[in-house]
């Protein structure tokens, strides 16, 4: 939490350093209740906050391993159009790469 500057009703002014300081502020002005209630909200939208980064964080590395998955089946289909444009057709060796290509979609399922 950044440093907030906060106008009291009465005029005086708070400054909250962290989530302690406004647990303070709001118990000595709304009382104990409110505050454990607040502290309540803070967790769990921290506990929120840490399950997105996670969840991205996830996403991010699923998503790297996806795109590397594509640049080696784009490098296969290069290799593919060369053997169909060969005079004669190695079947074999367009069986292996067709293979490769299942093979690496297999890998990210």
């Amino acid at each position: 939490m950044e440093v907030v500057h906060v106008w009291l009703k009465n005029g005086d002014l708070e400054i909250l350093r962290d989530e302690d300081d406004l647990k303070l502020l709001i118990e000595s002005e709304m009382g104990e209740d409110v505050a454990r209630e607040v502290s309540k909200l803070i967790k769990a939208a921290n506990y929120t906050d840490k399950k997105v980064n996670t969840d991205l964080r996830a996403y991010e590395t699923q998503l790297d391993s996806f795109n590397e998955m594509c640049f080696e089946i784009l490098d296969i289909i290069t290799v593919l159009k060369e053997c169909l444009q060969a005079p004669r057709l190695n079947r074999k060796e367009i069986l292996n790469h067709v293979n490769r290509i299942k093979q690496a979609i297999n890998n990210e399922m």
